[in-house]
């Protein structure tokens, strides 16, 4: 059985135990060792971890500069603010970010979270270009202290496949910063956005 429908199926069966228990608590039977295992993994595996602790690190508000690449260019540079909390527990990041680019508003809401069943990181975001929302799932790389996170899907124009991967550069006292890369078939992978979180605390003196 595949760990996702294992998964399932623990849920199932600690729902049915817990509508069961207390209406036959006389006459309920003590599980075996391997049932009380499960469950109690799966119990173990709906709180949050260390990982939610990473993730946890980067609640906050900031300042964002978002960077456009277009080609060997500089890029367009705009000006934003994000904002990262905590919900459910300490189980996912929410970040809302708004802006403008090019003269036009941009806004955008991502949730960050690791499911603990599945052992990897996820990242799942919507935004005000389209109605479409975008799925990536990844791993958190200690050595360079990043969260990688990778996607396969179709240009909506061209009808290519495009890979995208998306990473963000953690434990910086000035902030964050996240970059998205794309690759086309037959083509480089080109580094097309690069955005720079600074705290809103490291910019009072700025601001006044």
């Amino acid at each position: 059985m595949k760990r996702s429908n294992f998964a399932v199926a623990l849920c199932s069966s600690l729902a049915t135990l817990l509508c069961v228990l207390p209406v036959r608590s006389q006459e309920a039977q003590p599980h075996n060792e391997q049932q009380r295992a499960q469950i109690q993994q799966l119990l173990e595996q709906m709180k949050p971890g260390a990982q939610h602790e990473i993730l946890a690190g980067l609640v906050g508000d900031y300042q964002t500069e978002m960077v456009y690449k277009t080609g060997r260019a500089k890029g367009i540079v705009n000006p934003g603010k994000s904002s990262c909390e905590m919900l459910i527990g300490g189980r996912f990041l929410r970040v809302h970010s708004v802006g403008e680019v090019l003269g036009q508003s941009a806004e955008s809401i991502a949730f960050l979270g690791f499911d603990r069943a599945g052992e990897r990181f996820f990242r799942w975001s919507i935004n005000n270009k389209g109605t479409h929302f975008t799925q990536e799932f990844g791993n958190f790389d200690s050595e360079s202290n990043q969260l990688q996170f990778e996607v396969e899907s179709t240009d909506p124009i061209s009808n290519a496949p495009i890979r995208t991967r998306t990473i963000y550069q953690l434990g910086s006292e000035r902030g964050l910063r996240y970059d998205i890369y794309q690759q086309y078939p037959g083509s480089e992978m080109i580094h097309l956005l690069s955005v720079a979180w600074k705290p809103v605390e490291a910019n009072t003196a700025e601001a006044k």
